[in-house]
């Protein structure tokens, strides 16, 4: 894995640097690298980023956060390209999400090889690591000598959970929409802590949301990629009234649970005690955020 990092580094920097030049380059994570987080696409896009501006190809304007869309546009999708170059040469066969979300930044979806950006729609999650040690090729080996044995059970399986990905992109463009007149509601009354006219539908989207995505965790069960330590991980939650699911390859590895607006603080607390009482470790994070950005440091 180190060895296809520093192969993909030396291909960037001699490919975007017409004349390469001395620099230093510092990188640093907060999320385990080969975990099936996409750590290979943020590392590379934060690289070509970098390099691109050093070459004087973008502008560092052009990838600053407060730079209007139309003039970032250009700009990330030729990093978004070279990225896609280095998550081939990291993986093979990729399949352009990674390095589309961590350049676009918000929400993407992909149906057959179509990748569509969705725009921001920021939701808060418990990222979970089992620690179990997974297998991306063994699971998904399983799941096709499945469907070769029984191909009348696991297309529907497959339909459904097409089906459920569809009906979780309309919520989310709906929970975004309300999110927005939270947002203004509260920015028009100085200090309002109290429940705005949207407060009970966005609690209802996250619940349908929540849904879905134990639905979704279930049937990922039914193909014989969950494990038993995710299993209790979706127990947990739903004990604290939250909903997850494993991400990821599955058989081990990650779950995410959905972390409501409107959920109290102390049951978060008491959720991720409990989920670190299973030897996990727990992050708080956003989702659906910015892209890629550059920082001018002062």
């Amino acid at each position: 894995q180190k060895t296809l990092a520093m192969l993909s580094f030396f291909h960037l920097y001699t490919s975007i640097l017409s004349k390469p030049s001395g620099c230093t380059i510092s990188v640093s994570s907060q999320i385990p690298t080969g975990a099936g987080l996409g750590s290979s696409a943020a590392y590379a896009s934060c690289l070509v980023g970098a390099l691109l501006v050093l070459s004087g190809q973008v502008s560092a304007n052009s990838l600053l956060a407060t730079t209007d869309e139309a003039t970032r546009r250009p700009a990330i999708e030729l990093v978004n390209s070279w990225t896609y170059i280095s998550e081939i040469i990291m993986h093979g066969t990729p399949s352009g999400i990674d390095n589309t979300t961590c350049t676009f930044g918000g929400v993407i979806s992909i149906k057959d090889g179509s990748i569509k950006t969705l725009g921001r729609c920021c939701l808060q999650i418990m990222l979970v690591n089992t620690k179990e040690p997974r297998s991306t090729k063994s699971m998904v080996a399983g799941v096709k000598d499945k469907l070769n044995k029984y191909p009348h059970i696991i297309n529907p399986l497959m339909n459904s959970m097409d089906a459920l990905a569809e009906e979780a992109l309309k919520i989310l463009h709906t929970l975004r929409d309300v999110e927005d007149k939270i947002n203004a509601f509260n920015n028009q009354i100085e200090g309002n802590t109290k429940e705005t006219p949207c407060s009970q539908e966005a609690a209802e989207l996250y619940e349908k949301l929540g849904e879905l995505m134990n639905m979704n965790h279930s049937l990922l069960g039914a193909l014989g990629v969950s494990h038993p330590t995710l299993e209790k991980v979706v127990q947990v939650a739903l004990r604290f009234g939250l909903h997850a699911k494993l991400t990821g390859a599955g058989g081990g590895g990650f779950a995410i649970v959905l972390v409501p607006r409107q959920t109290k603080t102390a049951s978060v607390r008491l959720c991720m005690d409990a989920l670190k009482e299973l030897d996990c470790q727990v992050w708080m994070v956003d989702l659906g955020v910015f892209g890629l950005c550059l920082q001018r440091c002062t």
